[in-house]
């Protein structure tokens, strides 16, 4: 971890004295940052990071695109490893409606953000809710990505949580 981190941060040093902070490369390292910290424990540096990743993705592509949403989802399962279930909701809401908007239903990517709002509600036991998500987002991975994907699996075993 740590070895990784100082990686990250040589990378971010170098990103941000050549490319600015609201390059591509540069938001990219820092989102790698944030996650690394999630996978570690280290919530609340997780969360500024993965806050400062939004704020860019906003400014440079705005509110309604594909980057923000991606954002938003890292926002999301940050916040709901932290029990801030309601606030995860709310960010995984609105990367749906974005990704609903930019790619259509029909999309791995409303998928994806689907497939993590089963993964908030299931931690509140909200099984009831998360059921009708949970075959939709199966539905889209079979038809889009087919049976043998990792990611088709993935929504296989949240279905057998849900049931």
């Amino acid at each position: 971890y740590d070895e990784a981190m100082q990686g990250y941060e040589e990378a971010l040093r170098v990103q941000y004295k050549v490319f600015g902070s609201e390059h591509a490369e540069t938001v990219s390292t820092l989102r790698r940052m944030a996650m690394l910290c999630q996978i570690r424990g280290v919530y609340e540096e997780s969360m500024r990071k993965h806050l400062e990743v939004l704020r860019v993705r906003k400014k440079v592509f705005g509110d309604d695109h594909a980057e923000t949403a991606y954002a938003l989802e890292g926002l999301s399962l940050v916040l709901s490893h932290q029990g801030k279930y309601e606030e995860a909701m709310q960010k995984i809401e609105e990367a749906l409606r974005i990704q609903r908007k930019v790619f259509g239903d029909e999309h791995p990517a409303v998928a994806s953000a689907l497939h993590n709002m089963v993964g908030v509600l299931l931690l509140q036991g909200k099984y009831e809710e998360a059921l009708p998500k949970c075959r939709e987002a199966l539905r889209v991975r079979k038809k889009k990505l087919g049976n043998e994907h990792p990611t088709t699996a993935s929504s296989t075993h949240s279905m057998a949580e849900t049931l």
